[in-house]
């Protein structure tokens, strides 16, 4: 029953009416339904003393909060970096609050193992938000850095922040050597046996 909405700061809804502009969603894991497979998403933010960050070439932005590592362990946030726990297709983005209109053309992207995936204009007015796909190993690193020229980014929790999600495993396939025990399923009822799940026939 939850309702999300896009408004502004006095409270006036926005209303999507072409396609220049779009507001979109959709579940990535849930509390009412089987599960096929574990879930891999992270969320952080800033929670920099000073929330002004000054970025330059290579200056990594500091996402140093994390609101969700599921599961947990996979953000670094000493070195603001997710290391990606499972081999398979991931998406990721970025958003940064540039404080004023760029005057030395600051671009900011997605690196993955330190190599440049995808990255942001020069002139983007106050807010940078960039996503790519990506195919990722077990223990690539992917951090948000500067490219190319300096600014100031507001890194507070509401302005800036730095997400990604598992879109498909690498080998999300049942074969003769997959668990399919009850301890390896995650169901909202218990509802599956161990004795219904050894007739099943790969």
């Amino acid at each position: 029953g939850d309702r999300i909405y896009v408004r502004s700061s006095t409270g006036i809804v926005l209303n999507w009416v072409n396609s220049a502009t779009f507001f979109y969603g959709f579940l990535l894991s849930g509390s009412s339904q089987l599960s096929t497979s574990q879930q891999y998403y992270f969320r952080a933010t800033s929670n920099r003393t000073n929330p002004v960050q000054a970025i330059t070439t290579g200056t990594i932005l500091d996402y140093n909060d994390i609101i969700y590592d599921v599961p947990s362990g996979n953000y670094d946030t000493t070195n603001t970096k997710y290391i990606v726990p499972i081999a398979g297709t991931f998406q990721f983005f970025f958003q940064a609050f540039q404080l004023e209109v760029p005057s030395d053309f600051l671009r900011i992207g997605i690196f993955q193992n330190n190599n440049l995936k995808g990255m942001g204009g020069g002139y983007v007015g106050n807010c940078e938000r960039v996503g790519v796909i990506l195919e990722c190993a077990v223990g690539d690193e992917i951090q948000v850095k500067g490219v190319t020229g300096n600014e100031q980014v507001y890194m507070a929790a509401t302005y800036s922040w730095f997400e990604g999600y598992l879109l498909q495993p690498e080998n999300n396939t049942i074969t003769t050597t997959s668990n399919l025990t009850t301890n390896s399923l995650t169901t909202s009822t218990t509802n599956v046996s161990n004795s219904n799940i050894s007739n099943l026939t790969i």
